[in-house]
């Protein structure tokens, strides 16, 4: 059996790592699961501040434990930019693109079969994106203006069939959208709370990118 490492960003992966994928990744017979966040220094963990940090992890663990997998789990929103290619990559078209050679010049750098190099796009709160279905209950507590929040979180739905591909510049990304609608919106609390409550399933069926990730984890843990 191969011991599953997914090395988050901060809190709010971490959480979503343990009360969210890691019952659905035993559910296919990943048994052994364990979110950790990126230090940062001696004593502080959490946050993606430099490639030398994520790489040092990733060298670790990978270097502990030889039956070990090891993937990550980090936005491609504010993504340090001394990540190895990123001005090469960063100049190709489509989000996708940059993404898969990003993740394909990381892969070459660590060197190391037992590494799934992965980044989330564009962030983790586009998944908050992902249904509707306990919207209401949430803008309740959220927004003053309930009918007017959810029209709009509905409007965003419907121009974006995938939330993954909600626009990533800074006044558009999926957590300024939050903020925007809720102004009392917290990224670990509310965040979430709601995908708890859309489900697992259908964070794999409308985001096709966390899907085909998710997939391949249970493949090379499971083969």
């Amino acid at each position: 059996m191969k011991r599953l490492i997914i090395v988050v960003e901060g809190q709010t992966e971490e959480e979503f790592v343990n009360k969210t994928l890691m019952p659905y990744l035993i559910s296919k017979k990943v048994l052994a699961v364990t979110a950790i966040k990126i230090r940062t220094s001696k004593t502080q963990k959490g946050g993606l501040i430099s490639y030398a940090h994520y790489r040092r992890d990733i060298i670790n663990y990978l270097k502990q434990d030889q039956n070990v997998l090891l993937t990550t789990f980090i936005d491609f929103f504010r993504l340090p930019n001394n990540f190895p290619s990123y001005q090469d990559c960063n100049k190709l078209h489509s989000v996708d693109d940059k993404l898969d050679c990003l993740e394909k010049a990381i892969g070459n750098d660590i060197a190391n079969h037992r590494f799934i190099p992965y980044i989330q796009k564009h962030e983790f709160e586009a998944l908050v994106f992902a249904s509707n279905n306990s919207m209401e209950e949430f803008i309740s507590i959220l927004s003053n203006t309930i009918n007017d929040a959810l029209e709009k979180f509905n409007e965003i739905l419907e121009e974006y069939p995938n939330p993954e591909d909600i626009n990533g510049r800074p006044q558009f990304a999926p957590s300024k959208r939050l903020e925007q609608l809720f102004p009392e919106y917290d990224k670990v609390l509310h965040g979430n709370l709601i995908i708890e409550d859309v489900g697992i399933q259908t964070l794999l069926r409308r985001c096709s990118r966390f899907n085909n990730w998710v997939n391949t984890l249970i493949e090379r843990c499971t083969s």
